[in-house]
């Protein structure tokens, strides 16, 4: 009898801790039942959300150096709330259409819904030549979110953003780059603070930054020829051939060219530096561009310097289109 009440024991134990095992079994099958899925756009199909993508600026090129005012172009101005263009909210929108310098065409919209002006700013947009603005790159990327969730699609923007030009020509102890700013040095007055007469504003910056820039280079011009009547033949020759590979690849910008106190010389194209070459004295040597850094190479002659300009030239022209 006592080993059948053991066993009746042992039975009824292992029954209990099954019925526990299930227990907690169910309940770890409830919880993953009603464990909250990821949060999915439930309204659009993965497809879709693909097909999204290929809408809205499909590509950007940046504008480095504007030597004159376009014929023709578009200035717009987005003030919007946050600084984020994932999250921001449209206030008010501006655009002036530019023909020879002249007022073309005017939209202003204030405070109104995305999807009521969108169509209208695409319109103003899609085909221009230039899309001009002061901080503009954060106006692009709002706009472009704008136009891919409502369905539209502009293949490529150029764009020039004032701001350069006013970092190369304006003081550098302004208080702040702001437009505010920069209107109040330039002495520009204007009426009630609207995006469309920021827009304004931003074309007599553009203006007038362009007319100062051209002073100040005519100024630089004098000094540069100045300082080349100092020069050996070598170097003469080497600048005289630097100018014209220049203008023969067509790219933009000024040549600057300054002497180190060892009679080296360094120059740079539109602000940015493009190499130094020494033709003076017993050793002649001339820095060649690299992935990083550039190289120092010694050169037998000025021949030598010149056939080494096309590391130059080649230089020049990827920093110019954003490849270098």
């Amino acid at each position: 009898m006592r080993h059948v009440g053991a066993l009746t024991a042992i039975l009824v134990a292992l029954v209990v801790i099954l019925a526990v095992v299930a227990a907690v079994a169910i309940f770890q099958l409830q919880r993953l039942r009603e464990k909250p899925k990821p949060e999915t756009n439930t309204d659009e199909s993965r497809p879709q959300r693909r097909q999204r993508q290929k809408y809205g600026i499909l590509k950007y090129s940046r504008i480095d150096d504007l030597d004159k005012l376009p014929k023709q172009f578009v200035i717009m101005d987005i003030e919007k709330t946050g600084s984020h263009h994932l999250y921001g909210r449209l206030l008010e929108v501006g655009i002036l259409r530019v023909v020879n310098g002249r007022v073309v065409d005017r939209f202003s919209k204030s405070q109104p819904k995305i999807d009521d002006v969108i169509h209208e700013i695409h319109a103003r947009i899609h085909d221009v030549p230039m899309v001009v603005g002061f901080g503009v790159e954060s106006d692009l990327k709002f706009l472009h979110v704008a136009l891919a969730e409502n369905g539209l699609e502009i293949p490529a923007v150029t764009y020039y953003d004032v701001q350069d030009l006013v970092r190369e020509t304006l003081p550098r102890n302004l208080p702040e780059l702001s437009l505010e700013a920069v209107k109040s040095h330039l002495g520009i007055t204007t009426a009630a603070n609207r995006a469309v007469t920021d827009c304004d504003v931003i074309l007599e910056v553009l203006k007038r930054c362009l007319n100062l820039r051209e002073k100040l280079r005519e100024q630089q011009r004098i000094r540069q020829d100045q300082l080349l009547q100092t020069f050996n033949d070598h170097e003469k020759r080497f600048v005289s051939e630097l100018r014209e590979k220049l203008r023969e690849r067509e790219i933009p910008g000024e040549l600057v060219f300054s002497v180190l106190s060892d009679r080296t010389i360094h120059f740079a194209l539109g602000g940015k530096q493009l190499g130094r070459v020494k033709l003076n004295g017993r050793k002649f040597r001339m820095q060649i561009p690299g992935d990083r850094q550039p190289a120092w190479l010694d050169i037998g002659d000025v021949e030598e310097a010149i056939g080494n300009l096309e590391h130059w030239i080649n230089h020049a022209a990827n920093t110019r289109s954003g490849t270098a």
